[in-house]
């Protein structure tokens, strides 16, 4: 019986499918599901005359597609070039008119819209619903893409026929891709930023990045007319107590970084060899997981499996994830990701086999050759073990095999702040206190007033660190910054007796106040967003004065409010 109401229910979608579509839309999806699977093709040079609109529309769609399809599935660290080249391909595309009187916003609207069409290549019917919108959007009427955009939860960009880092609006102080311990490569990352209408952001390295990596960063900052910032992010003391820091060189482009780091040697050595420290660190961290994984909870995912099979998941291996980690920068994300893929092949076959076994055991039913509680008991492992092949995602598996400094941690190469702070500062750039509050208020008050001299910036946001705690704790640490930066000394002493925070030398809070009268702390915000947790808010923060009057209000319910006191200061 359930076998055929599956069958019926898959007869009456069809049904609806050819009754919503027309057959164009139809042989588009069709085409563009051929496109990906045939996606290390070249990518195709600019269509036509951009003017040509309804001559070569149906070719930009599809010029559009392929275009996100290079970007979005040629991962490896030796194909940047190609990304580069669909990524402008694809802006050349989608800024197709001159006509429309919302450029700008009609490209975010149908990039977006695309790559929702390619993320639901499993969902024919949805796959439709988005080509047919994206026919819709293109042809660029007011009305409508604003609808999109409210649909979407974006904010409407002004029309002033400038770039996104002109316009000065949306900005991401701290965010990571795949090279550190994100999902998604710098193209891809810079896409998706001109998607949510941001004007600058800085991604974040846990070593000094290859030449190739910024120069895909930054490249795909100019094509996209948004200002990236590259990073080194390190940490500083002993396991389990290491604070963490951003250092942001003072540069405008990728030969200017690499020139940098080479013209400062005598200043960076001590900072170069740290991070070289902490690169081994890291990976023997990792390897140590990987043996616990191995010893401990591998065992119980292959329960009811015998070692070696098809069906059973097989040690994770170092030499595996290098091949998915480019440039050795190693992460538990990076462990999370290598996991899933491994154990998604896994459960797949697991899957088919138990539905084999399912339906023979149906006809052994029918037949009285099994009873009814033992139908019931291969119905319930089949539908678990569908239900856990669907659910699955990285994030779940590094939530419960990989998080929680209690596995492992390491002891940072810099011993304190004062082992590394000053050669950076002597350097130039910027210094940022990143996640202060990750040992308590306490604790920051002590870091930002004994290293002073050296700290520009602190991140008095981190939206993955931040919606983990209560609010009262940032409320407290926006109340210090803007007392040591604008209030009076007494109130300043006032506020951390009210604390209990009597670890400050007295002395060296004193000239704390002082410095940062004259040269006070930036607050900022950054999500260090990695695209591997959909329930932490993710990429982009945006003043509430820049979102169009009209679409405020909506706009607003839909996304995360940070704390007034905070959001003031920033």
């Amino acid at each position: 019986m359930p076998y055929r109401i599956t069958r019926l229910r898959s007869i009456v979608y069809r049904i609806i499918d050819a009754l919503s579509f027309n057959a164009k839309i139809r042989d588009l999806a069709d085409l563009l599901n051929r496109k990906v699977e045939h996606s290390e093709e070249a990518t195709a040079e600019m269509l036509s005359h951009p003017g040509g609109f309804t001559r070569s529309f149906r070719k930009r769609r599809m010029g559009i597609a392929e275009s996100y399809i290079r970007i979005a599935r040629q991962l490896g660290k030796a194909n940047y070039c190609q990304r580069l080249h669909a990524l402008k391909m694809l802006v050349e595309l989608s800024l197709h008119a001159k006509t429309v009187s919302m450029p700008l916003n009609t490209a975010r609207v149908q990039i977006e819209i695309m790559k929702e069409t390619i993320k639901n290549l499993e969902n024919k019917r949805k796959q439709m619903e988005m080509i047919a919108d994206f026919s819709l959007a293109s042809y660029g009427h007011e009305a409508v893409i604003r609808r999109f955009l409210r649909e979407l939860k974006r904010v409407e960009v002004p029309e002033k026929g400038v770039s996104l880092r002109k316009l000065g609006l949306g900005w991401d102080s701290h965010v990571h891709d795949n090279v550190s311990e994100g999902r998604k490569t710098p193209s891809q990352l810079i896409l998706d930023a001109f998607i949510k209408g941001l004007s600058r952001v800085t991604l974040a390295y846990y070593d000094i990045p290859h030449k190739d990596i910024v120069f895909e960063a930054m490249e795909a900052g100019n094509i996209m007319g948004i200002d990236v910032s590259v990073a080194v992010e390190f940490s500083v003391g002993p396991r389990r107590r290491r604070k963490h820091f951003i250092y942001v060189p003072p540069v405008g482009n990728h030969a200017e970084f690499t020139a940098f780091f080479e013209s400062r040697c005598d200043k960076l050595s001590r900072f170069v060899m740290g991070l070289e420290e902490n690169r081994e660190n890291r990976r023997r961290t990792i390897i140590a997981i990987l043996e616990n994984f191995n010893q401990t909870h591998l065992i119980r995912l292959n329960e009811g499996y015998s070692e070696g099979s098809i069906f059973a998941l097989s040690p994770l291996r170092f030499e595996d994830l290098e091949k998915i980690v480019p440039h050795g920068q190693y992460s538990r994300n990076h462990l999370s990701e290598l996991l899933y893929t491994k154990f998604k092949i896994s459960l797949k076959k697991r899957v088919l086999i138990l539905k084999v076994q399912y339906e023979v055991a149906i006809r052994l039913f029918r037949q009285g050759k099994m009873t009814e509680w033992e139908l019931q008991q291969i119905e319930k492992t089949y539908h678990d073990t569908r239900e856990q092949y669907t659910a699955l995602t990285p994030d779940e598996l590094g939530s419960a095999y990989f998080s929680g400094k209690n596995i492992v941690d390491y002891d940072s190469a810099f011993v304190s702040e004062q082992d590394v702070l000053p050669g950076l500062k002597a350097a130039g750039g910027e210094i940022v206190y990143i996640r202060p509050l990750e040992h308590g208020l306490a604790d920051a008050v002590s870091t930002v007033v004994n290293a002073h001299s050296y700290i520009t910036e602190i991140e008095l946001i981190n939206m993955r660190d931040s919606v983990m705690r209560n609010p009262s704790e940032i409320i407290c640490l926006s109340r210090f910054i803007d007392l040591i930066n604008n209030r009076e000394r007494s109130d300043l002493k006032k506020f951390l007796n009210s604390w209990r925070i009597y670890t400050v030398d007295p002395e060296m809070l004193d000239k704390a106040y002082h410095f940062y009268h004259e040269n006070p702390l930036v607050p900022v915000a950054g999500s260090a967003s990695t695209g591997w947790k959909p329930h932490i808010p993710g990429m982009g923060f945006i003043r509430k004065s820049d979102i169009p009057r009209k679409s405020r209000r909506h706009f607003i319910k839909s996304h995360y409010r940070l704390p007034s006191e905070a959001a003031v200061l920033i």
